[in-house]
């Protein structure tokens, strides 16, 4: 544990493009049985596990030793532990406070920017999972260790590196409340699929090979692959084929007198047959008369219920209809239109 510090910064020009800024930070160590919190803070910063308090700015602490216990308006009262994880939302009441049989090491920031405000508006960030249990507790305090670090030598003006850092560290938290993939075997198929698409986005790719080489045998595939049963004939079907002219509806003719020389040394005609004349035998009742077509899909995943798939379909696009995100991504440029141009 680095030695005990705090630092707030004063509000620096610069920050507006990045829609990000690390406005203070520090790091603490309670011993067992000590008040909290040690040091002395600004007015509005400053707490008390009998009242709480409201801050204006995120914040994110990480316990690093020890226990204690959080409450707040949106999660009620949580238990603390070694390598736990807090957001602070401003204006959402909050208290925390250590455990007095054991105190705690914790590594704090500040931080301000409309980025986390658009952050929350998404639903990316909620005060409700304001708690967050750290697989990895040391990835987290090592970027909050690299931001003290410039906070502790002197810069002028905006740190754009440490407003990167704390990106990072609201990237990791994400990926860690964020609930771990199904892994089914659909979805390991469609993660083969996406890697096959992006290992060369220029490249065509047919999605029935596609869809045969990232789709293994298993009972779920076997049974999308049998081809489908055939339909009983319809009363219509059965009343058109009434209709229908016979295959042999003209009498048989009788063989010609001609001489036996004269029907020998004839060739064989090459007229085209009648036009009423059907060309193959006709099927028997209730047998499946379609084919399937040149390009079907029959097998694998994508059955012929499908047929946009034989579209030839920009890579990038198939990436995000084989995970049903094309939604997602009209809503995303949706929710962030680009700036208006100043001319």
């Amino acid at each position: 544990m680095p030695a005990p510090f705090t630092r707030y910064l004063p509000p620096v020009p610069g920050a507006e493009p990045w829609g990000i800024a690390v406005t203070a930070g520090g790091a603490s160590r309670t011993p067992r049985g000590a008040a909290y919190p040690p040091g002395r803070h600004p007015a509005d910063h400053h707490l008390t596990w009998d009242h709480g308090r409201v801050l204006g700015a995120w914040q994110i602490v990480l316990i690093a030793r020890g226990h204690g216990r959080f409450e707040s308006a949106a999660t009620g009262l949580q238990p603390l532990a070694t390598g736990t994880a807090l957001i602070l939302f401003p204006g959402t009441w909050h208290r925390y406070a250590p455990d007095p049989a054991t105190g705690w090491d914790e590594l704090w920031i500040e931080l301000h920017g409309p980025t986390l405000a658009r952050l929350v508006a998404t639903g990316v960030l909620a005060p409700e999972r304001a708690v967050v249990p750290l697989r990895a507790p040391t990835t987290l305090a090592r970027l909050l260790r690299a931001i003290h670090a410039r906070l502790r030598s002197p810069t002028a003006g905006f740190d754009a590196i440490s407003a990167g850092l704390a990106l990072q560290a609201l990237g990791l938290l994400h990926e860690t409340a964020r609930p771990a993939p199904a892994n089914t075997p659909i979805d390991r198929a469609i993660d083969a699929a996406e890697q096959a698409l992006a290992a060369d986005l220029g490249a065509p790719c047919p999605i029935p090979d596609l869809a045969a080489t990232s789709v293994s045998p298993s009972p779920t595939s076997a049974a999308l692959s049998k081809p489908a049963p055939a339909s009983p004939p319809s009363t219509t079907a059965a009343a058109c084929a009434s209709t229908a002219p016979a295959a042999s509806s003209a009498p048989p003719t009788s063989p010609s007198k001609s001489s036996p020389k004269t029907s020998a040394s004839a060739p064989p005609s090459t007229s085209p047959p009648p036009s009423n004349a059907p060309s193959a035998k006709a099927p028997a009742p209730g047998a499946n008369t379609t084919s399937p077509p040149a390009n079907h899909l029959s097998r694998g995943l994508f059955p012929t219920a499908f047929p946009f798939v034989s579209i030839r379909v920009p890579s990038w696009l198939k990436i995000l209809l084989l995970r049903g995100r094309f939604l997602s991504f009209f809503r995303l440029f949706a929710a962030y239109p680009p700036p208006a141009h100043p001319w």
